[in-house]
This record gives C-alpha cells, sequence and structure tokens, in this order.
C-alpha cells in the first residue's frame, strides 16, 4: 500500500537527516572544541525545526519512494539539494577537526591515538555517502551505507576496549552504582510489599 511505503521512508528519513550532526557532535565532543558548539546547536536545530517538518508536511525534502529490484528507497524533492550540501560540509568538517586532532604535537600518544580511531571510523562513515546517488536514482545498487556505519561502529568499538577511545570503566562503575541504588530504593519496598 504506497500510503505504508510513504509512513515508512519519511519514518527512517528522520534517522538519516540527523546522522551527520550526530557525528559532529560525537567529534566535537570529543576533542573537546568549545568554539565548536554553536555549529553543532544550529545542526539540530536546522534537523529538527526545519527539516522534519518538511520531512513531514510536504514532499519538498522527501517525495514519496522509488521502487528498485531490491525494494523502495526515498526519493528526493525540491529541497533534498539543500540538505546533501549541509551534510557533505558536516561531514568535511567533521573529518577535518579529527585529522587535526589525530595529529596535534602537543597531545599526548595515548589522546593523538583515540582521535585517529576516531578519524578513521568518521572516514569509513563518510563513505555511506554513497547511497545519495540511488536517493537521487543516479545508480542502481543495493544500499551498501549500512555496511559503512558498521564498519564505523565496528573501529570505534575496538577503539573503546583496546586504545581508552572513552573510559568504559566509568561507565562501568556508573552503571553498578545505579543499579545497586535502584535495587535498594525499588528492590526493598517491592520486596517488603510482596513479603
Amino acid at each position: 500500500d504506497p500510503t505504508h511505503k510513504d509512513l515508512i521512508m519519511r519514518t527512517a528519513y528522520m534517522s538519516i537527516t540527523l546522522l551527520p550532526v550526530t557525528y559532529y557532535h560525537y567529534a566535537v565532543r570529543l576533542l573537546g572544541k568549545k568554539e565548536e558548539w554553536p555549529l553543532v546547536k544550529g545542526g539540530y536545530l536546522v534537523g529538527l525545526f526545519v527539516l522534519m517538518p518538511l520531512l513531514w508536511t510536504t514532499n519538498l525534502y522527501i517525495a514519496g519512494y522509488i521502487d528498485h529490484w531490491w525494494g523502495y528507497y526515498p526519493k528526493v524533492g525540491i529541497l533534498h539539494p539543500i540538505y546533501l550540501v549541509g551534510s557533505l560540509t558536516i561531514v568535511v568538517r567533521t573529518l577535518f577537526i579529527l585529522r587535526a586532532g589525530a595529529t596535534e604535537p602537543n597531545l599526548t600518544s595515548v589522546v593523538r591515538n583515540r582521535n585517529r580511531f576516531a578519524f578513521y571510523a568518521h572516514f569509513i562513515y563518510s563513505l555511506a555517502i554513497v547511497e545519495y546517488a540511488i536517493t537521487y536514482d543516479l545508480i542502481q545498487i543495493y544500499p551498501v551505507g549500512v555496511f559503512a556505519l558498521l564498519g564505523a561502529f565496528g573501529i570505534t568499538s575496538y577503539a573503546i576496549v583496546r586504545h581508552r577511545l572513552m573510559d568504559i570503566n566509568l561507565a562501568i562503575r556508573r552503571t553498578t552504582v545505579f543499579m545497586m541504588v535502584y535495587t535498594l530504593v525499588l528492590g526493598l519496598p517491592l520486596w517488603g510489599a510482596l513479603a
């Protein structure tokens, strides 16, 4: 039914709309680039308050779907090229600041190594941009962007575990503390009520 296909395309495109700015946010946060925060906030504001309403109320951003041999894919609207230019700008900016963070001589080798893995992950993610050629109906290939995302997540996971990309021990400690607090606060009264 065309209504359901269109609804599924628009729902899926919600995450695609915010994905570039989310990666940019991650890089800015990782590198502690406070001067980049206005751009991060601006990206989220445009995504949430301009693109999302256009996505759901008009055909200017996404104009339905294309029926490919492997399934359905979003069809671009007349304003989509503006989003595409913005996304490409964000992806290139993210690569630029991550590359600078990976080669900064004033950082320790551990931090430079962490930044290098973040750069590699974002570079692999940026290869997903080939999917826009499908969206513009320029090529008929199976969408491979998900494999680029999985590769980026794999590199990030490896870097977290092997090279301390993020302080995973702190996250585990916090989770343990929250579980103990919730067990005491919620578990004891529940146990008392059931006993």
